[in-house]
């Protein structure tokens, strides 16, 4: 992370820890399929809140383990199908230059 003064500060093991929970509920797919549409906190590889509201999901997560600088994070399924669907003929041809 870094500071205001632009010095480097590092990470802390529980820090990475957190960070590495949330990606890995970001890449589980049946994490992402499981809470579809709804914000989760994982926590040693284990979903401890989920919920629409991402404060009450971080609160929960709070509660239930303390201390913890918890990641709350999204489930949507990402279909390629979808990326695209709401392009215009516009979009794509400043896309393709």
């Amino acid at each position: 992370m870094s500071s205001r003064d632009g010095q480097v500060e590092p990470l802390s093991c529980a820090e990475l820890g957190r960070y590495r929970d949330a990606e890995s509920a970001l890449r589980d797919p049946q994490v992402q399929e499981q809470y579809e549409g709804q914000w989760v906190v994982a926590y040693q590889g284990q979903i401890i809140a989920h919920g629409d509201d991402p404060r009450t999901v971080l609160q929960e997560a709070s509660r239930l383990v303390k201390e913890q600088d918890h990641r709350v994070v999204f489930c949507a399924r990402d279909d390629p199908k979808n990326w695209f669907k709401d392009t215009s003929a516009v979009d794509a041809e400043l896309a393709n230059g």
